[in-house]
Protein backbone atom coordinates (compact mmCIF):
# COMPACT_ATOMS: atom_id res chain seq x y z
CA UNK A 1 0.00 0.00 0.00
CA UNK A 2 3.09 2.10 0.70
CA UNK A 3 3.75 2.47 -2.61
CA UNK A 4 0.16 2.98 -4.15
CA UNK A 5 -0.35 5.91 -1.67
CA UNK A 6 3.26 7.49 -2.91
CA UNK A 7 2.32 7.15 -6.31
CA UNK A 8 -0.95 8.84 -5.71
CA UNK A 9 1.12 11.11 -3.50
CA UNK A 10 3.26 12.33 -6.20
CA UNK A 11 0.27 12.22 -8.70
CA UNK A 12 0.14 15.73 -10.45
CA UNK A 13 -4.01 16.09 -11.86
CA UNK A 14 -3.23 19.54 -13.10
CA UNK A 15 -3.80 19.80 -16.45
CA UNK A 16 -5.84 17.05 -16.70
CA UNK A 17 -9.57 16.63 -17.76
CA UNK A 18 -12.71 15.78 -15.08
CA UNK A 19 -12.77 12.68 -17.59
CA UNK A 20 -8.90 11.53 -17.21
CA UNK A 21 -8.85 12.50 -13.70
CA UNK A 22 -11.82 10.39 -12.56
CA UNK A 23 -10.27 7.64 -15.09
CA UNK A 24 -6.63 8.07 -12.60
CA UNK A 25 -9.13 7.65 -9.61
CA UNK A 26 -10.83 4.63 -10.61
CA UNK A 27 -7.16 2.79 -11.21
CA UNK A 28 -5.85 3.79 -7.65
CA UNK A 29 -8.79 2.57 -5.82
CA UNK A 30 -8.66 -0.47 -8.13
CA UNK A 31 -5.31 -0.64 -6.86
CA UNK A 32 -6.21 -0.36 -3.53
CA UNK A 33 -8.71 -2.97 -3.68
CA UNK A 34 -6.43 -5.46 -5.43
CA UNK A 35 -4.16 -5.32 -2.50
CA UNK A 36 -6.95 -6.37 0.13
CA UNK A 37 -5.79 -4.42 2.95
CA UNK A 38 -8.89 -4.35 4.78
CA UNK A 39 -9.96 -8.39 4.67
CA UNK A 40 -13.15 -8.98 5.44
CA UNK A 41 -15.72 -6.23 4.14
CA UNK A 42 -12.78 -5.29 1.90
CA UNK A 43 -15.51 -3.80 -0.92
CA UNK A 44 -17.45 -2.05 1.57
CA UNK A 45 -14.20 -0.69 3.47
CA UNK A 46 -13.00 0.34 0.15
CA UNK A 47 -16.02 1.71 -0.74
CA UNK A 48 -16.00 4.30 2.33
CA UNK A 49 -12.51 4.88 1.93
CA UNK A 50 -13.08 6.15 -1.60
CA UNK A 51 -15.91 8.54 0.01
CA UNK A 52 -13.69 9.99 2.43
CA UNK A 53 -10.89 9.94 0.11
CA UNK A 54 -12.95 11.95 -2.88
CA UNK A 55 -13.91 14.41 -0.09
CA UNK A 56 -10.00 15.33 0.58
CA UNK A 57 -10.28 15.80 -3.30
CA UNK A 58 -13.14 18.09 -3.56
CA UNK A 59 -15.80 16.07 -4.32
CA UNK A 60 -18.94 15.97 -2.90
CA UNK A 61 -20.11 12.25 -2.31
CA UNK A 62 -22.36 9.82 -0.54
CA UNK A 63 -22.55 6.34 0.42
CA UNK A 64 -25.98 5.91 -1.79
CA UNK A 65 -24.32 4.83 -5.60
CA UNK A 66 -22.69 2.17 -3.65
CA UNK A 67 -25.45 1.05 -1.78
CA UNK A 68 -27.98 0.79 -4.77
CA UNK A 69 -24.68 -0.64 -6.81
CA UNK A 70 -22.88 -2.67 -4.51
CA UNK A 71 -22.48 -5.93 -6.60
CA UNK A 72 -21.66 -3.53 -9.86
CA UNK A 73 -18.66 -1.88 -7.85
CA UNK A 74 -17.57 -4.97 -6.83
CA UNK A 75 -17.59 -6.98 -9.93
CA UNK A 76 -16.16 -3.71 -11.80
CA UNK A 77 -13.33 -3.78 -9.64
CA UNK A 78 -12.59 -7.95 -10.36
CA UNK A 79 -12.45 -6.75 -13.95
CA UNK A 80 -10.10 -4.20 -13.43
CA UNK A 81 -7.67 -6.53 -11.31
CA UNK A 82 -8.43 -10.07 -13.52
CA UNK A 83 -6.24 -10.98 -16.55
CA UNK A 84 -6.38 -14.81 -18.15
CA UNK A 85 -4.28 -15.11 -20.67
CA UNK A 86 -5.08 -18.35 -21.74
CA UNK A 87 -8.66 -17.82 -22.16
CA UNK A 88 -8.07 -14.45 -23.85
CA UNK A 89 -8.96 -12.02 -20.98
CA UNK A 90 -7.55 -8.82 -20.07
CA UNK A 91 -7.91 -6.32 -17.47
CA UNK A 92 -10.64 -3.80 -18.49
CA UNK A 93 -11.17 -0.41 -16.38
CA UNK A 94 -14.06 -0.08 -18.59
CA UNK A 95 -16.39 -0.82 -16.00
CA UNK A 96 -14.97 0.64 -13.19
CA UNK A 97 -14.80 4.06 -15.47
CA UNK A 98 -18.67 3.84 -15.76
CA UNK A 99 -19.07 3.22 -11.82
CA UNK A 100 -16.99 6.37 -11.53
CA UNK A 101 -18.05 8.17 -14.31
CA UNK A 102 -21.83 8.22 -13.20
CA UNK A 103 -20.86 9.27 -9.03
CA UNK A 104 -18.59 12.24 -9.93
CA UNK A 105 -19.49 13.64 -13.25
CA UNK A 106 -23.28 12.86 -13.68
CA UNK A 107 -22.93 10.43 -16.37
CA UNK A 108 -25.87 8.35 -16.96
CA UNK A 109 -24.27 5.22 -18.11
CA UNK A 110 -25.95 1.39 -17.61
CA UNK A 111 -24.61 -0.75 -14.95
CA UNK A 112 -25.54 -3.79 -15.72
CA UNK A 113 -23.70 -6.62 -14.30
CA UNK A 114 -24.73 -9.02 -17.26
CA UNK A 115 -21.75 -6.94 -19.13
CA UNK A 116 -19.24 -7.99 -17.20
CA UNK A 117 -20.00 -11.56 -17.23
CA UNK A 118 -16.76 -13.10 -19.20
CA UNK A 119 -18.37 -16.48 -20.45
CA UNK A 120 -21.19 -14.25 -21.59
CA UNK A 121 -19.31 -11.47 -23.82
CA UNK A 122 -18.43 -14.16 -26.08
CA UNK A 123 -21.89 -14.90 -26.49
CA UNK A 124 -23.28 -11.68 -26.46
CA UNK A 125 -20.91 -10.49 -29.28
CA UNK A 126 -22.32 -13.00 -31.25
CA UNK A 127 -25.97 -12.58 -30.40
CA UNK A 128 -25.58 -8.44 -31.49
CA UNK A 129 -23.51 -9.56 -34.97
CA UNK A 130 -26.42 -11.99 -35.79
CA UNK A 131 -29.47 -9.35 -35.06
CA UNK A 132 -27.30 -6.66 -37.33
CA UNK A 133 -27.04 -9.44 -39.93
CA UNK A 134 -30.87 -9.38 -39.37
CA UNK A 135 -31.40 -5.90 -39.57
CA UNK A 136 -28.77 -5.11 -42.28
CA UNK A 137 -30.99 -7.21 -44.88
CA UNK A 138 -34.47 -6.24 -43.01
CA UNK A 139 -34.47 -3.00 -41.33
CA UNK A 140 -38.39 -3.45 -40.64
CA UNK A 141 -37.31 -6.58 -38.47
CA UNK A 142 -39.96 -6.67 -35.57
CA UNK A 143 -38.87 -7.49 -31.89
CA UNK A 144 -40.83 -11.04 -32.79
CA UNK A 145 -38.93 -11.57 -36.06
CA UNK A 146 -35.61 -11.22 -34.67
CA UNK A 147 -36.68 -13.55 -31.53
CA UNK A 148 -37.37 -16.24 -34.05
CA UNK A 149 -34.91 -15.62 -35.79
CA UNK A 150 -32.14 -15.96 -32.96
CA UNK A 151 -33.85 -17.95 -30.68
CA UNK A 152 -34.14 -15.35 -28.05
CA UNK A 153 -36.64 -14.01 -26.21
CA UNK A 154 -38.73 -11.22 -27.23
CA UNK A 155 -37.31 -9.48 -23.84
CA UNK A 156 -33.98 -10.56 -24.86
CA UNK A 157 -34.03 -9.00 -28.13
CA UNK A 158 -34.98 -5.49 -26.67
CA UNK A 159 -32.68 -5.83 -23.93
CA UNK A 160 -30.12 -6.31 -27.20
CA UNK A 161 -31.98 -3.85 -28.68
CA UNK A 162 -31.36 -1.39 -26.36
CA UNK A 163 -27.58 -2.02 -26.13
CA UNK A 164 -26.89 -1.28 -29.29
CA UNK A 165 -29.18 1.66 -29.52
CA UNK A 166 -27.03 2.83 -26.20
CA UNK A 167 -23.91 2.04 -27.59
CA UNK A 168 -24.51 3.97 -30.70
CA UNK A 169 -24.46 0.94 -32.91
CA UNK A 170 -28.08 1.43 -34.22
CA UNK A 171 -30.61 4.34 -34.58
CA UNK A 172 -34.44 4.32 -34.25
CA UNK A 173 -36.16 5.78 -37.49
CA UNK A 174 -39.56 6.85 -37.68
CA UNK A 175 -42.19 4.79 -34.53
CA UNK A 176 -42.05 1.60 -33.17
CA UNK A 177 -44.76 0.51 -35.58
CA UNK A 178 -43.98 1.76 -39.44
CA UNK A 179 -40.38 2.38 -38.38
CA UNK A 180 -37.26 1.17 -39.30
CA UNK A 181 -33.41 0.49 -37.81
CA UNK A 182 -30.54 2.12 -39.05
CA UNK A 183 -27.44 0.64 -38.75
CA UNK A 184 -24.97 3.33 -37.58
CA UNK A 185 -21.51 1.46 -36.96
CA UNK A 186 -20.93 -2.02 -38.65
Amino acid sequence: MDYDFAQEKNFNYQGLSNKQKVEHLAKFISGIWQIHPFAEGNTRTTAVFVIKYLYTLGFETNNDMFERHAKYFRNALVRANYQNLKKDISYTMVFLDKFFGNLLLGENNLLDNREMQINNNVTTQKTAQKILQILETNPKATRKELAEKTGLTPDGIKWNLNKLKKNGIIHRIGPDKGGYWKIVVK
